[in-house]
Parts: structure tokens; C-alpha cells; sequence
């Protein structure tokens, strides 16, 4: 920046004068901060709209499947034998359990030890674990103590082992192998016939036989490997803890306050895309504010596509086809509502239909998915592309500020080179003035 003679001749206050004058010459680039600042207002709201969608998305996504839409409950005598679950893919009605065998993992348990840690105790060579189908050389030596042959034989996949102290004066070292698994499969065998020499070769007693869980619903009788019973009855999973000394009722209703709850969430997160548009799109004439969505034709598409899709007819070949018939409509804001008393009347009446109008082939779901995919596809989406197009726009406008600046900086360099021109002008003027002056006087 040049030397500033700021008013030292003329008395004008030039500082304040380029600065005005810069203000003025710098209108157009503020014009265009301010559009770039309302670009950026209207991207963010997008972007909070695409967030909205997604969570509408995911809402539709939790009851896509039958299974997750309805909903059941299940009353039974409580009772030391099993407790029951119900999921949205039970079938109302009454099951009668009996059980008479619980799932077991196999324990087997050597002889007793005197000494769990001193070496050299064990005979040597290998001794093989077998669990199931699959074997397991483990080569004992010399170094090895009992607690150092647990800590072996726990490294085989499938078996836990320890050294279980008993408390016995003379002898109170175990060496416990038990499974992990439950059923009869899951067998465990030790062969130690491969252990020579002077030391001891443990020798194990089966303490607890692997085997199934034997169990009856409605007298069909029923063989599980595990104790968590949940593919025997769709919908139904039993927890088995010990067997039945009578036959444990399981009455599985349908629980209507459920599955509306469950199309409450859908409901609500649909409506929060409403009211965020309708919020966004006011304009007030009085002050001429205009939302970040009036005019914004991206915006208005998804509002009239959503609203087509929830009040259209699915060809679903049954009587409830539309989403208005079961008592689920919009009314003048555009918001959706449940009439309770509707809804689980014809729920009740007809729960495979209205499972079907949500979650069948070419259902509300389905639909509605599809049609939020036109719109926040990460690639295509048309709100996404909106996005990326106002982020264009952006940079466009951003350049075009960056090179204001050069444009002012070099205005501002030029006024304040013309006003010191002016001030140095001024005063060779003034000089030339007194000298003059003092010719004419001093003749």
C-alpha cells in the first residue's frame, strides 16, 4: 500500500472516503455472499429433509417384515420347567408343552490327584480329545503338570477344562473337561492310550451324558440339541430349564396395541417430513420472507409423491387394498393419523390382510420404499442431486467473490494512489501560492 496523505492539504477526510467508496464498489460481491449464504441455508435444509426420509425409511424397514409388524403376546401358569417368547410371526392360539428331557453339555472328571502343579507327575506321550466328530492330539511330556495339561486340553475348540479342588485331605485335584455344547452330539471322548511310562495316566468318568431336549407341543413330539426351543412353533421360542411334572398352557394372543404402536413409529416419522416441509415452504407477504423451499420444485415432488403413495390402491386380490380402509388417512395438513378404534377393528378381524397391505408383494411398503429411493439415492437421488447441484453453485460463486477481492484490493491500492496524487498536488499548489504571495508583498 502507497504512502496516504489523509486530508493534509485539502482537509477532506479521504480514509473515510475510500472507504465509503470501497463499500459501494464492493455491493456485487456482497451481493453474492448473500446468495452463497442463502444456498447454503437452503443445502442444509435438504440435507435435514434426506435425514428425515431416512429415518422414515428406516421406520418402514423395522415392520417390512410380517414377523416385525405384528405383534403378539402369550399368557402361561409360571412353573420351574420353561418360559416362553412371542415374536409377530406366532399364530394365535393354544399349545400344550410337556417336557421330559432338558438339553445337556457332557462333563467328564478324572480320578483324584494328590499335586496339581509339580512336573513330571503324568505319564508322557499323546493323549487324544475327541468332541463330536473332530479329534485332537495333545502331546504331554515331562514339564507338564496337571494344571498344565488343563490349560492344554482347554485350548481344543468346543471344551472348557480346569482343576477342580475338592477339599479332600489327601487327594483333592480333578481334571474337569465339559463341552460347550448341549445335545447329543456333542460327546466327548479321551483316549489316553497313548501315555507310557512311570507317571500317572488320568482316567475320566462321565459325570454328565450329552444329550437333546425331548419335549411335546400339542402331543407331537419334538427333539432339540439346544434348550432354547425356537423353530419348532413359528413365532414361539421356549427357554427350557427343567422337565414338566404336568403340561404347561402357552395361550398365544394377538396384541392389537402392539402392532398399532409399532404403525405409530411409521406414522410419526412420516409426519415429521410433513411438518419440516410445510415449515420450510411459508412466505410471508407482510415482511416477504420466503422459506428455503418455496419455489423449490425438488422439494414439492417429494411432498406430492409421498402423499400419491399413501393414498393409493394396491392389487393385493383382498379386501383391504388401501391404507384408508383400515382406518389410516391424512387429513387437511397433510399429516397421517390412525383411527384407533378402525384400525383394530379391522386388525382383529383380519390380521392376515392387514399384514399383507403393509408387508406383501406390492404392498404399502414396498411401494413407499421404492419411491424414497428415487429420492435419497446417494447417486441418483433427485434431493441428493440437488444437493451436489447447490454445492456446484456454490464453488461458482465462491470464485467469483475470491476475485472481488483482488478487484477491491486493487481499487482500494488505486484511490488511495489518486487522493495522495490529489494531497502532494495540493500542496505544491499552496507552496507555489505562498511563494508567489511573498513576491507580491515583499515589492
Amino acid at each position: 500500500m502507497g504512502i496516504q496523505v489523509d486530508g493534509l492539504f485539502s482537509g477532506i477526510d479521504t480514509t473515510s472516503l475510500i472507504e465509503s467508496l470501497v463499500e459501494v464498489y464492493s455491493t456485487p460481491q456482497q451481493n453474492y455472499e448473500d446468495k452463497i449464504t442463502d444456498l447454503e441455508s437452503k443445502q442444509d435444509k435438504l440435507s435435514e429433509l434426506v435425514s428425515l426420509i431416512e429415518d422414515f425409511q428406516t421406520s418402514l424397514e423395522d415392520i417390512e417384515d410380517t414377523s416385525d409388524l405384528m405383534a403378539y403376546s402369550v399368557d402361561y401358569a409360571d412353573n420351574d420347567a420353561l418360559t416362553a417368547e412371542v415374536d409377530g410371526g406366532a399364530v394365535a392360539g393354544t399349545y400344550t408343552v410337556e417336557v421330559t428331557q432338558v438339553a445337556q453339555s457332557e462333563m467328564e472328571v478324572s480320578q483324584a490327584f494328590s499335586d496339581a502343579s509339580t512336573d513330571g507327575l503324568l505319564a508322557t506321550g499323546t493323549l487324544t480329545v475327541t468332541y463330536g466328530t473332530t479329534s485332537t492330539d495333545i502331546t504331554v511330556d515331562s514339564t507338564m503338570s496337571l494344571a498344565d495339561l488343563a490349560d492344554a486340553i482347554d485350548g481344543v475348540e468346543g471344551v472348557t477344562a480346569y482343576v477342580m479342588d475338592t477339599g479332600d485331605a489327601t487327594s483333592p485335584y480333578r481334571l474337569v473337561v465339559q463341552g460347550e455344547d448341549t445335545g447329543a452330539d456333542y460327546t466327548i471322548d479321551i483316549d489316553t492310550s497313548g501315555l507310557t511310562g512311570s507317571g500317572l495316566v488320568p482316567s475320566f468318568t462321565e459325570q454328565v451324558s450329552a444329550q437333546d431336549a425331548q419335549l411335546s407341543i400339542n402331543g407331537v413330539s419334538i427333539t432339540s440339541s439346544s434348550n432354547t426351543v425356537a423353530d419348532a412353533v413359528p413365532g414361539i421360542t421356549l427357554t427350557l430349564s427343567d422337565t414338566t411334572t404336568s403340561a404347561v398352557e402357552l395361550t398365544v394372543n394377538l396384541d392389537a396395541d402392539g402392532v398399532e404402536e409399532n404403525v405409530q413409529a411409521m406414522v410419526d416419522a412420516y409426519n415429521a417430513i410433513i411438518d419440516y416441509i410445510d415449515e420450510n415452504s411459508q412466505y410471508d407477504a407482510d415482511t416477504g420472507e420466503r422459506g428455503d423451499f418455496v419455489g423449490e420444485s425438488s422439494v414439492q415432488r417429494v411432498g406430492i409423491g409421498l402423499r400419491t403413495a399413501l393414498t393409493s390402491q394396491f392389487d393385493l386380490g383382498q379386501d383391504y387394498e388401501a391404507l384408508s380402509q383400515i382406518g389410516i388417512a391424512t387429513d387437511k395438513s397433510g399429516t397421517l393419523s390412525i383411527d384407533s378404534d378402525t384400525f383394530q377393528d379391522v386388525l382383529t378381524t383380519d390380521p392376515g390382510q392387514v399384514a399383507n397391505l403393509f408387508t406383501g408383494s406390492g404392498g404399502f411398503i414396498e411401494n413407499m420404499l421404492s419411491r424414497l429411493d428415487v429420492y435419497i439415492d446417494p447417486y441418483e437421488g433427485s434431493l441428493e442431486t440437488r444437493i451436489d447441484s447447490i454445492d456446484d453453485r456454490i464453488d461458482d460463486l465462491q470464485d467469483i467473490v475470491d476475485e472481488y477481492d483482488d478487484r477491491i484490493a486493487a481499487y482500494e491500492e488505486r484511490l488511495r494512489e489518486q487522493f495522495t496524487a490529489m494531497e502532494s498536488l495540493l500542496g505544491s499548489l499552496q507552496s507555489s501560492s505562498t511563494y508567489l504571495s511573498s513576491l507580491i508583498y515583499s515589492g
